[in-house]
């Protein structure tokens, strides 16, 4: 599982957990807002009814007895009038009281009824006062008063149930509010508990495997590379764990190839060595030569050969040092003439053309000057022209090196040309890589050297090979010469 995937589960989880707590707290405040609104609309109100109606009883007992003591004397019979009307109020909030509490409409209708007994038997009372006195009312008056007691005994046990009915729901608001304060705090307890526990688990399924790679790494860096990198996991953990082995693989395939690249530069290094000192070695022999026999004519040329060879020597080792470290080595920059460079060059590689029966053929250049590092550019001379030697050798008829020297208005050009076999197609677009190469014994650096220090001499190395010949072109840009050269 990815840990994209967990850290979703994770919050998700915990999003639900908050979202159940939050519903069940809305829920219970929703009940209790119900409770309360039934609290308040129904036993609140009931039980105020009650207290109306059993005053509406006193006031209709109070102003019909009003009536009996005055015996209606100087026109005081407002009090029919008077209990007329609490008598209605007294049945209109009845009809209220049994709207709120239809359940009770037995005992509301016996009160109803009771009342109906108690307002005629007032009625009668009074009457009974004003036209026989009190010996005549005192006879109604204990029926009345019994009726009277009757109701207010029934509305004094509705008022109690509604009392207690109010505690109920009273006591069940505060219940519920406790248990809502109690089960949201073990939610929320349950809540911090458990996203500790997810976070710590997120947090160990990240790190562990994190610390592990970075132990891994810190190996690495110390060049131990024998180590595999093993993940089970298919998360973002492992996939960075098999592209660290995948890494791993590479540096450790990079130092084999190094040392492999270290073998194959010295084996070049030694095979560009060892010509330079065949020839010292040829011209030393050649100087005892000399001196036995008395002849010392030639000895100054041939210290000078040997001094060239011992040149080419320090600019091949120089060149593989510079080509090893992606860095041309610096040598300064000399006039010279295309033909004088050429000459010198050719002098040195004498000796096997001619034992190899190579007809050397020089064209133009005579006028030719161009501003180049010198020992460098002999060495890209000497490297090609000793490449064409080594071509020509499987050639059976003439074998011929063409140097053409031209110039046009943005370069001087030098062309060295042989009638050789053709380059092979397969490597003629990897030609001037390191270690490419068609021959037995080559080390294929010669050319790659070659076009380093082209780069740096503002130059630039092409070749054109069919059946007939092979052509690699030298070409130097005149914008890096002096104008004092140009004009030379």
């Amino acid at each position: 599982m990815t840990i994209r995937i967990k850290s979703l589960i994770a919050f998700t989880l915990i999003f639900v957990l908050v979202s159940i707590v939050f519903i069940y707290h809305n829920t219970i405040a929703t009940k209790q807002n119900s409770s309360i609104l039934t609290f308040q609309n129904k036993a609140l109100t009931s039980a105020l009814l009650a207290d109306d109606i059993k005053l509406s009883v006193v006031q209709v007992q109070q102003h019909l007895t009003d009536i009996s003591a005055t015996r209606s004397l100087n026109s005081l019979d407002g009090g029919f009038k008077l209990a007329h009307e609490f008598a209605d109020l007294f049945y209109k909030d009845i009809a209220e009281f049994l709207i709120l509490n239809p359940e009770m409409k037995i005992e509301i209708n016996e009160i109803k009824a009771l009342f109906k007994i108690y307002y005629l038997t007032g009625e009668k009372m009074a009457l009974d006062f004003i036209d026989g006195g009190p010996a005549k009312g005192n006879l109604s008056m204990p029926a009345f008063d019994v009726y009277s007691d009757a109701i207010n005994s029934k509305i004094d046990q509705i008022q109690k149930r509604q009392l207690a009915l109010i505690n109920n729901n009273m006591a069940g608001i505060i219940q519920s509010n406790r248990t809502m304060i109690h089960n949201t705090f073990v939610f929320g307890i349950s809540v911090i508990l458990l996203g500790i526990v997810i976070a710590y688990l997120l947090y160990r399924s990240i790190t562990n495997p994190t610390l592990k790679l970075i132990r891994i790494a810190e190996t690495i860096s110390k060049g131990d590379l024998s180590k595999p990198i093993l993940s089970q996991s298919n998360n973002e953990i492992g996939k960075l764990s098999q592209s660290f082995e995948r890494m791993r693989e590479n540096l450790d395939k990079l130092h084999d190839d190094r040392l492999n690249l270290i073998g194959k530069m010295a084996s070049s290094m030694a095979h560009e060595i060892r010509n330079p000192l065949t020839s010292i070695a040829g011209f030393l022999k050649l100087i005892r030569h000399d001196i036995n026999s008395g002849r010392q004519t030639q000895i100054q040329r041939y210290l000078d050969v040997i001094d060239d060879e011992f040149k080419a020597i320090n600019m091949h080792i120089t060149g593989f040092l510079s080509f090893s470290r992606n860095n041309a080595f610096e040598e300064e920059k000399v006039k010279i003439s295309v033909t004088q460079l050429i000459h010198s060059t050719v002098y040195l590689l004498n000796p096997r053309l001619s034992n190899e029966n190579i007809n050397l053929l020089l064209k133009g250049g005579e006028d030719l000057y161009f501003f180049i590092q010198k020992i460098s550019i002999q060495q890209v001379l000497s490297n090609i022209i000793s490449n064409a030697i080594d071509a020509l050798i499987s050639v059976k008829m003439d074998r011929v090196i063409n140097i053409v020297c031209m110039e046009d208005e943005e370069c001087v050009q030098i062309h060295i040309k042989n009638n050789g076999p053709q380059i092979p197609k397969e490597i003629e677009d990897s030609l001037f890589l390191p270690f490419i190469t068609n021959k037995e014994s080559g080390t294929g650096l010669g050319l790659a050297i070659c076009r380093e220090i082209m780069t740096k001499n503002n130059g630039k190395i092409e070749f054109q090979s069919n059946e007939q010949e092979t052509n690699f072109i030298l070409s130097f840009n005149k914008g890096s010469t002096p104008k004092s050269v140009l004009d030379r």
